[in-house]
């Protein structure tokens, strides 16, 4: 539960909770870009304001901005997002391999109106789209370097671009197939490690290396890119 919200200068307001079991401070930002601070019970409030403060420039780079949803604007992997006027009261959609279609009752404002059905949408069109991609991608992978998984599924995280747990069910982000191919090998292979080894030990990198030797350099680059939905103005090819 939060406990108090303070305004720290130069960075904005600060939701901070203290969790009994944490061992370490944790900062993040939610979907709706609110900071959250949690601390131990141990640490006091003045050391946790120090540490957001050293955040600085790793909050403002996580920090997200409000999607513009326009008529033509291409997102995820390539698809088209085309925005049209109904005579229709309700919103409605359509999507296809190369375009996701929205329509919208008449008005100038209806855009930003249905801002929560477009996003909804666009998720909906990037998640069929990650299925498509990531899960073959993944038995293709994982045949290569004769590695054995339990199951595969996309779905959005927060935080991780994948995960595998104990059953080696291995969990892709669908913002995953936003990124370039040789970072989506990169995650993937990460994962499959990961049904060896389930920590980031010695013999995990080891496995690592075999599967994906460049993994320092995707590790890196992947760090440029954010879940969340792209926009670009051109196709992938």
């Amino acid at each position: 539960m939060a406990t108090k919200k303070i305004n720290v200068p130069d960075i904005g307001e600060v939701v901070i909770f203290r969790k009994k079991g944490l061992k370490n401070i944790r900062l993040r930002i939610d979907h709706n870009n609110a900071i959250k601070l949690s601390l131990p019970w141990f640490v006091p409030l003045s050391a946790g304001l120090l540490f957001v403060k050293s955040k600085a420039s790793w909050l403002e780079t996580q920090r997200q901005v409000p999607t513009v949803f326009c008529d033509g604007m291409f997102f995820g992997r390539g698809q088209q997002l085309r925005i049209v006027s109904s005579t229709s009261l309700r919103p409605s959609s359509s999507v296809n391999e190369e375009t996701l279609t929205i329509k919208l009752p008449h008005g100038d404002d209806s855009v930003q109106m249905h801002r929560r059905y477009i996003e909804t949408a666009i998720i909906r069109a990037i998640q069929q789209k990650a299925d498509e991609i990531l899960i073959p991608r993944t038995h293709r992978l994982a045949s290569l370097h004769n590695l054995n998984f339990k199951s595969i599924s996309t779905r959005k995280l927060k935080s991780r671009w994948g995960s595998c747990d104990q059953e080696k069910n291995i969990t892709l982000n669908i913002y995953l197939v936003q990124v370039p191919e040789h970072l989506i090998d990169y995650v993937i292979a990460h994962e499959l490690c990961h049904t060896k080894h389930l920590n980031h030990g010695q013999h995990f990198w080891h496995t690592m290396k075999q599967l994906y030797p460049l993994y320092p350099d995707a590790r890196k680059e992947l760090k440029t890119h954010k879940a969340v939905i792209a926009t670009h103005p051109t196709l992938y090819v």
